[in-house]
C-alpha cells in the first residue's frame, strides 16, 4: 500500500488548488482560467497514484500529451510547461511532508521517473505541435525541424533539474538557468567551452578528479550515469553534492551530433535521506536485531556533530549519550541514570513534563534558543540550545522512549544579539547626529553639483540643511531648491570652490563674500564620497559683522599709524626746537662764569651751577618724553643677544657707586630679541634701583628663570621699597615716588611700554622697607624670529 498515492487520491482536489495558485504566480501570471489550467492535469495524478500503487510509472500517457498539445493551444512556452511539472512535483512533496510521510526509496523514484516522462511527453507534444504548424508555414526546413525536435526530445527525456548540452566535440551550446546557477558560468561564458572547463567533478571522498560523462558518451555512444558521492566544483571554486546522467543526442540518421547532460543538487536529498535513515533504523528496531542495530546506531549517532540521547521508560532514564552530548552536559556520565539524577540541576526547569507530553501524545516537540544553565558546564554559563524530542518506537510500534538531538546556538544567538543592539546603537547615534544637525549654531548643508555638458558646475541642489542655515544666509526652506532658483545672480565664485572640492578631493577652509547675500560667510567644505555623486558637505557660518569689524579695525589701525608718525615728527621737531635754547643757557653760564673770572661770588657761581642743573634736568626730560613716544613702536630685527654681556654693558655705562654692590647670577640665557630695546629696559630698571639705594650695604641683583617661551628676569634691591599702593601708579608717565632723588618720572612707562610692545610683562613685587623686586617676562624669540 502506497501512503503517497492514497493522499493524491484523498486529496486530488487541494493538491490542484495549491498547484494552479504556484503557476498563476510562478509561471503563467497572465488572465488564463481555472479550468484551461488545470485542463488533463487530474487525470495526470490519477495515472500517476495508479503507478505508485504498481511500483513503477507505466500508463497514462495519452492525458501527458493531450497536456502539452493543450499548452501549446494556449500559449505556454516549453519553459513554462517544464515548470509547471516542476511545481507539481513540488505541491505533492511539500504535502507529503506536512502529512508527516516517510516516503519510501521508490515512492520517490517512481515520482521523479513519472514527473519525467510526463513532463517529457507534454513537452515532446507541445514542439510536435509547434514543429507541425511551422512545417506547414517553412516546409522546406522540414527536415531541419525534425531533427531539432528529435534533438531536443531526447535532452528532455534524461532533463532533471539542470541541463548543459555540447555538440559532437564536447563542447558546450546550451546551459539552462538552473545549470547556469549551479555551475556558476554565464551561459555567454560558457558557450564553446570544452565541457571539463565548465563541468569539473571530484570524488567526495578520495577528492580525485572523475571521468567526465560526456566524454563516455562520445567515446561509447551510451546513457552514462555519475556514481555516488560527486562534487561539483563551481566556478568560484565552492562545492556541491550532485547526481546526474548524460545521454546521445543523434540526429534522423542515428549520427551522434552532441550530448545532453542532466544534473541536480543533491545536497537537501542527502541530508534528508540520512536524517531518515536514521530515524528508519529505530523504527525498523526489534528485538531479535536489538544489538546489531544498536551498534548500528551507536556508530551514527556517535560521529553525529550534534547531540544526541535515548531516554526511556517512565523515569527517563537515559540509554544511550554520544559524545557531542556528553561535551554539551559538562562531560557527566548520563548513560543508566535517570534524568533527574544524571541532570539534577535541570529538575526544575520542566523537562521531565516535556518528555512525558511527547511519550503521551506521540508528537514531536521542537524548541528553539531555550537558555539553560548546567552547573558543571565550563564556565558555568547559560547555555543556549535548539533541541528536539521525537518518540521513540519499538518493534511493535509501542512508543517506549524519546529521542533528543540538539545542538548549541549560543554565540549565534549573542552574535546576532550584538548586531541588535549595535543596530540600535546606530540607530541611537543617529538620532542623536539628527539632534545635534537641527541645534548647532554654525549651518550645515548637503549640495549637489550640476553641471554641463563640459562638466561645467552651472548650480547646485541642496540635499540638506539645518535650522542653523535660514539664520546664517537668510534663504527659507532650500531642501530641493537650486541656489540659482533662489539667488538669481549668485556669484559664481562658489560654483568654482565647490568644481574643485569634488574634483580633487581635497578638504577646503575658506572665506567668501557673495554680494548677492551681502554677507560674508567663513566656510568648510569636503567632498561626499563617492566622487561621481558630485555632492559637497558644508559647515559655514556668517562673518559679516566679524569682518565690518576688521574692516573698521584696519581703518583705525591706518589712522593711528598716520597719528603716530605725526607724534615722532612733532617729538623730533619739539626736543631739538627745546633742547637748541637750553644749550644755549647752559652755554651762556658758562661765559658768564669764564668773563666774570674771580669777581664771580660764591653765591653767584652756586646759582649758575643750581642753573646749569636745571637745564640739564629739563633736558633729561626732553629726551624721557622722546624715548616714551618712540618705545614700543619703532622694532629692529631682532638677533640673538648674550643677556649676560649684554648686563655686564649696562653696569659700565652705569657706573655703580662703590657702597652698592651688583651681581648678575652665573648662568644668563641668550635669546632672541632687538638689542637696543631690551638694553634700554635693563638700563632703566638697574637706574632705578641704583639711585634708590643710597644705604651703606646695598645690593643689587639681577638673574634669570625659564618660563616655556619666554624669560623672567627679576632686578632686586635692599632699597626703601615701594607701598603697595603705589605699584600701579609707578607704571605711569611722570611718575615719582618723593622728591629726594632726582628722576624725570618717565622711567618706568617707557620700560612697560617697550616689555608689552615684545608680546613680554612687568610688575613689582615690594614693601615698604623691604627692598623692591621689578619682574620682565620677555618672549625668547622675537617678533620676526620665527
Amino acid at each position: 500500500m502506497s501512503e503517497l498515492a492514497a493522499l493524491l487520491e484523498g486529496q486530488a482536489e487541494t493538491l490542484l488548488e495549491r498547484w494552479v495558485e504556484r503557476v498563476r504566480q510562478g509561471v503563467a501570471p497572465g488572465g488564463e482560467s481555472g479550468v484551461e489550467l488545470r485542463d488533463h492535469v487530474p487525470l495526470v495524478l490519477r495515472d500517476l497514484a495508479l503507478a505508485l500503487r504498481a511500483g513503477q510509472p507505466a500508463g497514462g500517457r495519452e492525458h501527458t500529451e493531450e497536456h502539452g498539445r493543450q499548452r501549446y493551444r494556449i500559449g505556454f512556452d516549453v519553459e513554462m510547461v517544464m515548470r509547471e511539472y516542476g511545481l507539481l512535483r513540488n505541491v505533492i512533496l511539500d504535502a507529503a511532508e506536512a502529512q508527516g510521510l516517510a516516503l519510501t526509496m521508490g515512492e520517490v523514484r517512481v515520482l521523479g521517473d513519472f514527473l519525467t516522462r510526463a513532463m517529457t511527453d507534454g513537452v515532446t507534444e507541445h514542439n510536435r505541435q509547434r514543429v507541425h504548424e511551422e512545417s506547414a508555414r517553412a516546409s522546406a526546413s522540414l527536415q531541419a525541424i525534425r531533427e531539432r525536435e528529435v534533438r531536443l526530445a531526447t535532452t528532455l527525456s534524461s532533463i532533471g533539474d539542470a541541463v548543459i548540452s555540447t555538440d559532437a566535440q564536447g563542447h558546450i551550446t546550451f546551459m539552462n538557468p538552473v545549470a547556469r546557477e549551479l555551475t556558476g558560468w554565464t551561459e555567454a561564458d560558457a558557450y564553446g567551452q570544452p565541457m571539463a572547463v565548465v563541468f569539473r567533478i571530484l570524488n567526495e571522498h578520495t577528492r580525485l578528479p572523475v571521468d567526465s560523462p560526456v566524454d563516455r558518451v562520445l567515446r561509447e555512444g551510451v546513457v552514462v550515469g555519475l556514481a555516488n558521492h560527486t562534487l561539483l566544483v563551481r566556478r568560484d571554486g565552492t562545492e556541491i553534492p550532485i547526481d546526474d546522467s548524460a545521454a546521445p543526442i543523434r540526429d534522423l540518421t542515428g549520427g551522434l551530433t552532441g550530448v545532453v547532460l542532466v544534473f541536480r543538487d543533491v545536497s537537501e536529498k542527502k541530508r534528508a535521506e540520512a536524517e531518515r535513515e536514521a530515524l528508519l533504523a529505530l523504527e525498523r528496531a526489534s528485538r531479535a536485531e536489538a544489538e546489531s542495530e544498536r551498534q548500528k546506531q551507536h556508530a551514527l549517532f556517535m560521529q553525529a556533530p550534534v547531540a544526541i540521547a535515548i531516554l526511556e521508560g517512565p523515569a527517563h532514564h537515559f540509554t544511550f549519550a554520544n559524545p557531542a552530548y556528553r561535551a554539551l552536559v559538562g562531560g557527566r556520565d548520563v548513560v543508566g541514570k535517570p534524568l533527574h539524577e544524571a541532570l539534577p540541576d535541570v529538575k526544575e526547569m520542566g523537562f521531565d513534563r516535556l518528555l512525558d507530553q511527547v511519550m503521551t501524545t506521540g508528537e514531536t516537540y521542537v524548541a528553539r534558543e531555550m537558555p539553560i544553565r548546567l552547573e558543571h558546564h565550563v564556565g558555568d554559563e547559560v547555555l543556549i540550545l535548539n533541541f528536539v524530542y521525537m518518540a521513540k518506537r519499538n518493534a511493535a510500534g509501542v512508543i517506549d522512549g524519546v529521542l533528543m538531538t540538539g545542538w548549541e546556538v549560543t554565540e549565534q544567538v549573542r552574535a546576532r544579539q550584538r548586531v541588535e543592539l549595535l543596530a540600535a546603537d546606530v540607530r541611537a547615534s543617529e538620532e542623536r547626529y539628527r539632534t545635534l544637525f537641527a541645534s548647532i549654531d554654525d549651518a550645515f548643508c548637503l549640495i549637489e553639483l550640476i553641471v554641463d555638458e563640459r562638466g561645467q558646475t552651472r548650480d547646485y541642489l541642496f540635499l540638506e540643511a539645518n535650522a542653523a542655515f535660514e539664520v546664517q544666509t537668510g534663504l527659507k526652506e532650500p531642501v530641493g531648491k537650486t541656489i540659482v532658483e533662489m539667488v538669481p545672480d549668485i556669484s559664481t565664485t562658489w560654483f568654482d570652490i565647490y568644481g574643485r572640492i569634488v574634483a580633487t578631493g581635497e578638504t577646503q577652509r575658506f572665506e567668501n563674500h557673495d554680494p548677492a547675500l551681502h554677507r560674508w560667510f567663513d566656510a568648510y567644505a569636503s567632498r561626499v564620497e563617492p566622487a561621481s555623486k558630485r555632492q559637497v558637505a558644508i559647515v559655514f557660518k556668517d562673518i559679516t559683522a566679524r569682518r565690518r569689524a576688521e574692516l573698521e579695525r584696519e581703518r583705525l589701525l591706518g589712522e593711528l599709524a598716520r597719528s603716530n608718525t605725526a607724534l615722532d615728527q612733532f617729538a623730533y621737531v619739539a626736543s631739538h626746537d627745546l633742547k637748541a635754547p637750553l644749550r644755549g643757557i647752559a652755554n651762556l653760564s658758562h661765559w658768564i662764569e669764564d668773563d666774570l673770572g674771580d669777581a664771580v661770588t660764591d653765591d653767584a657761581r652756586d646759582k649758575l651751577g643750581l642753573l646749569r642743573g636745571r637745564v640739564q634736568r629739563l633736558e633729561d626730560l626732553i629726551n624721557g618724553i622722546l624715548d616714551y613716544s618712540t618705545a614700543g613702536r619703532s622694532q629692529a630685527k631682532p638677533e640673538p643677544v648674550d643677556t649676560g654681556k649684554l648686563l655686564a654693558d649696562v653696569i659700565e655705562l652705569l657706573a655703580p657707586p662703590e657702597h652698592i654692590a651688583l651681581t648678575v647670577a652665573d648662568v644668563m640665557p641668550t635669546i632672541v630679541a632687538e638689542k637696543v630695546p631690551l638694553q634700554q629696559v635693563f638700563m632703566n630698571l638697574i637706574g632705578n634701583a641704583v639711585k634708590y639705594s643710597t644705604q651703606p650695604g646695598a645690593t643689587v641683583r639681577i638673574a634669570s628663570t625659564d618660563e616655556d617661551a619666554a624669560v623672567h628676569f627679576t632686578v632686586t634691591d635692599n632699597g626703601p621699597g615701594i607701598a603697595p599702593e603705589h605699584h600701579e601708579r609707578i607704571w605711569g608717565i611722570f611718575q615719582k615716588l618723593g622728591s629726594k632723588v632726582d628722576g624725570t618720572g618717565i622711567g618706568l612707562s617707557v620700560v612697560k611700554r617697550i616689555v608689552e610692545s615684545r608680546g613680554g610683562r612687568v610688575w613689582v613685587e615690594s614693601q615698604p622697607g623691604a627692598g623692591a623686586t621689578f619682574h620682565v617676562v620677555w618672549p625668547r624669540q622675537g617678533p620676526e624670529s620665527g
